[in-house]
């Protein structure tokens, strides 16, 4: 199995600027009390959401929702279950389209260059893997599962993967991506078709990217992927519980990126071998980095922002930091705690 750390944090500097301004940070903190409170109106959630073992105690409790750390698997579950209506308020066309709304890259420029920064070295991630494993990729077929606006289908085909498919719960970000990428490649499915895409689709490679922590039931969209003999590998990204997630804490009028917004649980290095041991995967290779320390960066500088007489620091603070955020990033991810987490995995049968 490969090991890769780091990445450098200019990207996550630069997407998120917007979120430094005060009015556009006050807006997304409404934003998440709003999804909150529909969150904490959903039924009680008493088992795990990876495992369905019991859950018991409380790790913490943010914004009236407790959270705690299965005792089986060791995922960290909010104690409300992701309703229909919450999730349809989170990534569908009718509701706050929370998703929707950050993703959505109308303008030609800003689309490519997501697609050529963010999206294109995960490719290349998934390609040199896909080699050391003894495969030709430019001869296999593809399918992105949760793919958005197409931005990973975009980066397959600028990477030389012509078999390309990508699949996405709200239609207007399949009709923006189809016409971003000249074709049409995306297409669009319910909620509830999920399993029934997993177990189907003719595709060797599926690619998941941040996308396995909004489907109602993770484990059995692994176990279909697994029964679906066609599926070889998975390129698969999730958020971690990690730092991120405390600071979040620690800051609450900031803007959350991590726990909230869709995200009821995170998943931890002990859930995922759990998960990967129960759905029969091999891990091929593994690319650890995160926003941690960019959270940092923005949480500080944008809590000194907020308050008149500490305002002035916020220029010292940003002169003290910057320099620094990429080796202190990297010392996260080599532990293992970055907030996010790129793996290939292969299908055992």
């Amino acid at each position: 199995m490969s090991e890769r750390f780091g990445k450098p944090v200019a990207e996550y500097l630069r997407l998120q600027q917007a979120f430094y301004d005060l009015a556009e940070n006050d807006k997304l903190v409404a934003a998440l009390a709003a999804s909150d409170r529909l969150y904490r109106g959903g039924p009680a959630r008493t088992q795990c959401k990876l495992c369905t073992a019991a859950l018991a105690g409380r790790l913490f409790r943010r914004a009236g929702i407790d959270y705690s750390l299965c005792p089986t698997c060791g995922h960290l579950n909010g104690h409300y279950q992701d309703t229909e209506a919450y999730n349809l308020a989170n990534y569908g066309d009718h509701g706050t389209g929370h998703y929707a709304s950050i993703y959505q890259d109308q303008a030609r420029e800003a689309y490519d260059r997501r697609r050529q920064d963010i999206y294109e070295p995960k490719v290349a991630f998934l390609i040199d893997a896909l080699r050391a494993a003894g495969e030709q990729p430019e001869q296999l077929a593809y399918a992105d599962f949760g793919a958005g606006t197409g931005h990973l289908v975009a980066a397959m085909l600028a990477k030389g993967l012509t078999r390309v498919a990508g699949y996405e719960v709200s239609q207007a970000q399949v009709d923006l991506g189809n016409r971003m990428i000249g074709r049409e490649l995306m297409a669009g499915h319910g909620l509830a078709e999920t399993l029934v895409l997993a177990a189907n689709v003719q595709a060797d490679v599926v690619s998941s990217v941040f996308h396995l922590e909004h489907v109602a039931d993770p484990l059995g969209l692994m176990l279909a992927l697994r029964g679906n003999a066609r599926v070889r590998y998975l390129l698969l990204a999730v958020p971690l519980f990690s730092p991120a997630t405390l600071l979040q804490l620690v800051f609450p009028e900031v803007m959350p990126r991590v726990l909230g917004l869709g995200h009821t649980h995170l998943f931890t290095p002990s859930s995922l071998r759990w998960l990967f041991a129960r759905a029969g995967v091999e891990t091929l290779a593994e690319w650890w980095f995160g926003g941690d320390m960019v959270d940092l960066h923005r949480s500080v500088g944008v809590h000194l922002a907020q308050k008149p007489e500490l305002a002035p620091a916020a220029p010292a603070w940003h002169a003290m930091i910057l320099s620094a955020l990429d080796e202190l990033q990297l010392a996260i991810d080599r532990a293992k705690l970055s907030s996010e987490v790129h793996l290939v995995l292969r299908f055992g049968r």
